[in-house]
């Protein structure tokens, strides 16, 4: 079994695409365009059906940057008189 791929409109650019993994049941949106220097946004919206295909090719490809892993808190940082709560793990 393959993962499906498909273009929907957005209200943003016009464009996103999408793929329906062979093991999940329900569509969800490429990673963001971020391997493209000029593309310095976080949505994953094309302003052309071809801007989409491309997309969906450099994904297919595995040339898309992965996300940024998400960042943890490593302590809280108190003002005078402002009480933080504690770090998690302290």
């Amino acid at each position: 079994m393959k993962n499906k791929y498909r273009i929907v409109t957005d209200n943003y650019r016009g464009y996103a695409a999408e793929v329906k993994r062979w093991w999940w049941p329900l569509w969800v949106q490429l990673p963001s365009l971020g391997s493209d220097e000029r593309v310095r946004f976080s949505t994953n919206t094309c302003g052309s059906v071809e801007e989409a295909r491309a997309l969906i090719a450099r994904y297919r490809a595995g040339t898309l940057v992965p996300r940024r892993k998400r960042k943890l808190v490593v302590e809280y940082v108190e003002e005078e008189g402002a009480k933080c709560p504690p770090a998690p793990g302290s």
